[in-house]
């Protein structure tokens, strides 16, 4: 149960436009009359990746590879009934870094994890692309998707270097050194979906 005094905060991870519409629900009429106390308290903010090819909206994607040995995360979504398109947007329950986090633990029976067949979500593919990273799927702030573009250009260890300050590396620049942006000790507090008791 989220306490009322609590942000609520969502993280829409979009790859097309989306139509976005918030609606405060009041279930108990005791509380009608505080219904004007909803007025202007929640807010969007839109970010955008610009640094993978800068000034642009490009991303830097992770492929996973089909393989009988790798175990999916559970941050895959399913496949569209087309059986190959993965959803055009993806919505997670993210609690603020700066709030007190009560992390969702995944579902299990009897200690034992829940899985689901791995066809639902390979399909056909040879490979599933994805814009955020996979396995870490319960982290605070993030929710249960991490793009890497937010990691990289947002997170307070990462350091960005003025585009006209970069020094650009080709296969031919041996022995020079990159200027670019990076990161260092970039923390995230995650929690296990899965139940680690079991083997």
């Amino acid at each position: 149960m989220t306490n009322r005094a609590d942000v609520l905060e969502f993280n829409i991870l979009a790859l097309a436009n989306v139509k976005l519409r918030i609606d405060i629900l009041l279930f108990n009429s005791l509380f009608l009359n505080y219904r004007l106390l909803f007025v202007n308290t929640t807010s969007v903010e839109i970010r955008s990746p610009n640094r993978a090819n800068y000034g642009e909206y490009s991303i830097f994607i992770l492929s996973l590879v089909y393989e009988h040995e790798i175990t999916l995360p559970h941050n895959i979504p399913k496949l569209m009934l087309d059986e190959i398109s993965l959803p055009s947007h993806l919505i997670s329950l993210a609690y603020s870094r700066s709030l007190t986090w009560d992390p969702l633990i995944h579902k299990s029976i009897k200690n034992r994890n829940i899985w689901v067949p791995s066809s639902l979500y390979w399909g056909n593919r040879p490979r599933i692309n994805l814009n955020y990273l996979p396995y870490f799927s319960n982290c605070k702030g993030f929710g249960k998707y991490i793009p890497f573009w937010s990691l990289m250009q947002e997170h307070q260890a990462c350091t960005h270097i003025p585009f006209n300050e970069t020094v650009w590396m080709n296969e031919y620049s041996f022995g020079l050194k990159p200027t670019a942006d990076y990161c260092e000790d970039a923390l995230i507090e995650c929690v296990y979906d899965e139940n680690i008791g079991e083997r």
